[in-house]
């Protein structure tokens, strides 16, 4: 994961809360793609309200991915805890998760509620709520400064 997010971050010229917020996003859709057929497509959007704007990744069954942020130079002043804001950087509003195959007649989509904008909680309401599928999911990026 960490030559991933350090990838996206160079590509993208991400901020630290934009890169957290995108590595978190593009960890979590290998996360939910892992174990699914040959040439399914997992694909996890944040539209939230926040000033980071949209968040998506799509990741493939054999653990390629790719993604993007809205706003990939926004940073925010750190949470009363030290830690990056990316909650607020998201904002409110939903997280969609769209499987799709060539096979399939139609993609699957899911649609919940954005609780906490944190990402890995969000997928883990995501999968409760759409899916029906008991679990948690503990994503984490560590950014340091100067990339």
């Amino acid at each position: 994961g960490t030559a991933l997010v350090s990838d996206a971050q160079r590509r993208h010229g991400l901020s630290a809360t934009a890169c957290a917020a995108l590595g978190r996003t593009l960890l979590g859709a290998l996360l939910l793609g892992a174990f699914k057929g040959e040439d399914e497509v997992t694909q996890v959007t944040f539209s939230g309200r926040g000033p980071l704007g949209t968040v998506r990744a799509i990741a493939t069954h054999d653990c390629r991915v790719r993604g993007y942020v809205g706003n990939p130079g926004l940073d925010l002043p750190l949470r009363p805890d030290g830690k990056l804001n990316v909650g607020e950087g998201i904002g409110r509003g939903t997280v969609s998760v769209v499987r799709s195959h060539p096979d399939w007649k139609a993609p699957y989509t899911g649609i919940t509620q954005i609780r906490t904008g944190e990402v890995a909680e969000d997928l883990t309401h995501y999968l409760a709520d759409s899916e029906q599928q008991a679990g948690a999911v503990g994503l984490g990026v560590q950014v340091r400064p100067g990339g």
